[in-house]
């Protein structure tokens, strides 16, 4: 019964839902590198605790776009884009 007290001091409150965006640079390599230019992406975060509990739920979005380099493609395609989505658990301590 000593360990449930001081088990409770160890975890902290939990802070609530956290957002976050983010800007960048998509970076073509490789044979994708040859038929695209440089790319712009989006980053959309979403971080949320469970109920009394350590764990976090966190899922990242990203929205990812290049245009073809219209010189060393013969396409008709004038884009590509991307969109992942990553969902995991984090341990808060």
């Amino acid at each position: 019964m000593i360990g449930l007290p001081l088990r409770a001091q160890l975890i902290q409150h939990t802070e609530g839902f956290r957002f976050g965006l983010g800007l960048g640079a998509t970076l073509p390599m490789g044979d994708y590198g040859k038929a695209d230019k440089m790319g712009i992406n989006v980053l959309g975060v979403f971080e949320t605790p469970f109920a009394n509990s350590p764990l976090y739920l966190r899922v990242d979005g990203i929205y990812s776009s290049t245009s073809h380099d219209a010189t060393s493609v013969q396409t008709s395609i004038s884009s590509t884009a991307f969109v992942p989505l990553t969902v995991g658990l984090m341990f808060g301590y």
